[in-house]
């Protein structure tokens, strides 16, 4: 398994600090929210990004494994038909964007673009996600849907069982795996051990994003990924908090999934 955090647990002014400190804890994988570098319209930056990653793996050998809040700013509805065809035109420019960085895994959360309107059902989603997942491929990118509690606004899949529901509707769709989800919704860990070929990426998390705790769970969900040869990406991900919580985490999180 490889290790990587995401760049909304701290201010930017503070990134040669992080990144510095997750090469010393062994950590190559970068998660990123787009705007935390270029606040608007972040995927008109192509060649900007390209630079900035070759810059990162070059001084601190980190490579951009995955994108969130990939919808940030955007108020449209998938189930609406215009509100889609924005979405997906923004989505097929973010892909292009995430394709500087060698291809990666977008998170696909988005709690307030997925509320399923009174006169529609879950299965409406498909043909959007379809569309999506081709463009993201088209790109070398994946595109991975990650189950949202209700508490974040969403009647969208709302739990880790209608994730992987969902994704196994649509070619190419994967899921983006949040532990915050799995203990918010008491996710049975054995529905992730047998369905384990259709994650992409994996969020360390708590609910609300608070500071990640110490749980025997993890330990057990490190034997099952190991069992399983999933050697993908394990990600720390809290909200904006301060250095010495990051680094405690990171040993964390490194002592349990390295």
């Amino acid at each position: 398994m490889r290790l990587s955090i995401s760049n909304i647990a701290w201010d930017t002014c503070r990134n040669e600090e992080i990144y510095s400190l997750m090469r010393e804890l062994g950590y190559t994988g970068l998660e990123i929210a787009p705007t935390k570098f270029f606040p608007d319209h972040p995927y008109d930056h192509g060649s900007e990004f390209h630079t900035l990653c070759e810059d990162l793996q070059k001084r601190y050998e980190l490579t951009v494994c995955s994108m969130q809040s990939i919808l940030y700013g955007m108020s449209q509805n998938i189930f609406d038909d215009q509100g889609s065809e924005e979405l997906l035109g923004y989505l097929d420019k973010a892909f292009a964007f995430g394709e500087e960085a060698g291809g990666c895994n977008f998170v696909f959360g988005c709690p307030q673009n997925r509320i399923i309107p009174e006169n529609k059902e879950w299965k409406d989603a498909i043909p959007f996600f379809e569309k999506a997942s081709a463009s993201s491929l088209a790109h070398s990118c994946i595109l991975a849907l990650e189950a949202n509690s209700p508490v974040y606004g969403t009647n969208f899949v709302n739990d880790t069982e209608e994730a992987f529901n969902f994704v196994k509707e649509v070619p190419g769709l994967k899921v983006n795996l949040d532990f915050g989800t799995i203990i918010d919704r008491d996710d049975d860990l054995k529905l992730v051990r047998d369905n384990l070929n259709y994650v992409n990426h994996i969020h360390i998390s708590e609910p609300g994003l608070l500071p990640i705790q110490h749980r025997y769970e993890h330990t057990v969900f490190s034997s099952m990924l190991s069992e399983a040869g999933y050697d993908g990406f394990v990600s720390v991900e809290m909200k904006l908090t301060d250095t010495d919580t990051i680094k405690r985490t990171m040993e964390y999180v490194r002592e349990i999934f390295a």
